[in-house]
């Protein structure tokens, strides 16, 4: 068990979700604002 390469991979993760979350939100404000 490594914490600090458990830490990583759970930031990267929450990184790549969020990121795509936020993305899909700015999509939609941009299609919306047309």
């Amino acid at each position: 068990w490594h914490h600090t390469d458990s830490g990583k991979w759970v930031g990267f993760r929450a990184r790549s979700v969020i990121g795509g979350y936020w993305m899909q939100v700015l999509m939609n404000k941009l299609s919306g604002s047309k």
